[in-house]
């Protein structure tokens, strides 16, 4: 029996404790796929590592009300509970189609 996945390209906001910034804040995440009550996502930030990974520079910031000279980049994927993420995300968020291939390229090459 294969397992079903439910594609989403949406942002939420992470509040796990585990992920916080060192200002106690949460991080807004890209979600790129859905099962059962977790959500494969990518964290989106300017620090060049995340939990020790590198993180890959994306093309342009996602977040289009703010402008910020620094480059945004997302981490490697993970799973992560329905309960620490929020449909609260702050200013106007959009992925671009080279960010998203980015992305898929990314998931892609770092399968759990």
């Amino acid at each position: 029996m294969s397992k079903k996945y439910l594609r989403k390209n949406e942002f939420r906001y992470d509040t796990n404790p585990k992920i916080v910034r060192p200002d106690g804040k949460g991080h807004n995440v890209y979600v790129s796929v859905k099962h059962g009550h977790k959500a494969k996502v990518n964290v989106i930030t300017h620090s060049k590592t995340f939990f020790g990974e590198k993180t890959i520079e994306l093309n342009d910031n996602p977040n289009k009300s703010k402008f910020d000279n620094r480059k945004s980049r997302i981490s490697i994927p993970f799973w992560e509970n329905d309960n620490y993420l929020k449909n609260y995300s702050k200013g106007t968020w959009y992925m671009s189609k080279q960010n998203k291939s980015i992305i898929r390229k990314t998931n892609k090459k770092r399968k759990h």
